[in-house]
């Protein structure tokens, strides 16, 4: 999943700021992307991670905790697939959007 590729799907221009992304597996293995210290940040399981960018689930019904205003916007943009951009889900309100930064 690029970054650039989930704006410029959009007709967007991604943000030039550093993202970090840091998910956790489900054996507890920890896996790291982007600079240490960048503001944008995205943390969190990476069963969820996996759920929001092939659009199966909204963010804010995860336990993905995105923490600067372009990380909470790529998770709402990200996709994992060809072609142009799904509609996306709603939130169903029962997630544990109140862990969120």
């Amino acid at each position: 999943i690029t970054r650039d590729f989930a704006y410029v799907n959009r007709g967007m221009e991604a943000p030039r700021t550093q993202l970090r992304v840091e998910l956790r597996s489900s054996s507890g293995t920890e896996w790291v992307w982007g600079p240490e210290g960048a503001e944008d940040h995205v943390r969190g399981p990476a069963g969820d991670w996996c759920r929001v960018v092939t659009q199966r689930v909204h963010p804010l019904d995860t336990e993905l905790v995105a923490k600067g205003p372009h990380a909470a916007e790529f998770l709402g943009l990200a996709q994992a697939f060809a072609g142009p951009p799904g509609a996306g889900r709603q939130p169903s309100g029962t997630g544990s959007s109140d862990s969120k930064e």
